[in-house]
């Protein structure tokens, strides 16, 4: 082989290399077990929990209207959004060929602030639904977003309020993964008008990670609702003004 071919099979081997080398780099270290479950979000629907900001223009129109028997009308109404109290559902699905155990090592809240909040009207309807399942709280008006409360498991009431009936969760948190783990992310966000994510460290026998909870990049929006109307359905059909600018407890 004359040097020229030498030079090139040298240039071969070490493109090799370094491709071996980032794909190292990407997928967490060549000897790591992938993760025995897959993941799914899903923000909570805001009816009988919470209240939603429409902003003017379409807040406006759905008030000239009687209240929709389909609650979806108004929570996908053009950049509708939840008002003070929001939440994320996210789910755990072990894998089918690997039913192991996890341990959850930490959760982060990260908050975008996007400044004055536009104009709009809340809309909520009451009712007695209670998603039930282990959840966590944090508030994000505040500058460090850590979680404030949290339950391995119990209904979430109105206002996404934790009750205090059930163990707290203290982490590091050890789950089993025998069967699917529902993990509430509630947020409060009463002076503020922002975005938020999540991040949710977890081990789990020789694989570790980081759930990225984010909307698929998108990132959750919320509002607060502080000097707007809260419209909510009337008996005979029509909206009621509640004359609160801040959330009003529902029987």
């Amino acid at each position: 082989m004359n040097q020229r071919g030498v030079i090139a099979l040298v240039a071969i081997f070490l493109i090799a290399a370094v491709v071996v080398w980032i794909t190292g780099i990407a997928s967490g270290g060549g000897d790591a077990a992938p993760p025995p479950f897959s993941v799914a979000e899903s923000e909570v629907p805001a009816e009988c929990m919470s209240g939603t900001f429409v902003p003017e223009g379409a807040g406006a129109e759905i008030a000239g209207r009687p209240p929709p028997h389909d609650w979806r009308r108004i929570e996908e109404a053009p950049k509708a959004m939840p008002a003070e109290r929001g939440a994320v559902l996210v789910t755990l699905r072990p894998d089918e060929h690997r039913v192991e155990g996890i341990t959850i090592t930490g959760i982060s809240f990260h908050v975008f602030n996007l400044g004055l909040r536009p104009i709009g009207i809340v809309f909520y309807r009451p009712c007695g639904r209670r998603p039930t399942g282990a959840a966590v709280e944090t508030d994000l008006d505040g500058y460090t977003h850590k979680v404030i409360s949290s339950e391995q498991d119990g209904a979430l009431r109105v206002g996404f309020h934790l009750s205090s009936h059930f163990p707290p969760i203290r982490f590091p948190w050890t789950v089993s993964l025998t069967k699917p783990l529902k993990l509430y992310l509630a947020v409060q966000a009463r002076d503020i008008y922002c975005d938020w994510t999540a991040r949710i460290a977890w081990t789990s026998a020789s694989s570790h990670g980081v759930i990225r909870v984010d909307n698929g990049g998108r990132k959750y929006r919320i509002v607060d609702g502080q000097g707007t109307g809260w419209y909510r359905p009337s008996p005979g059909g029509q909206w009621d003004d509640s004359g609160s600018s801040r959330w009003i407890g529902v029987r």
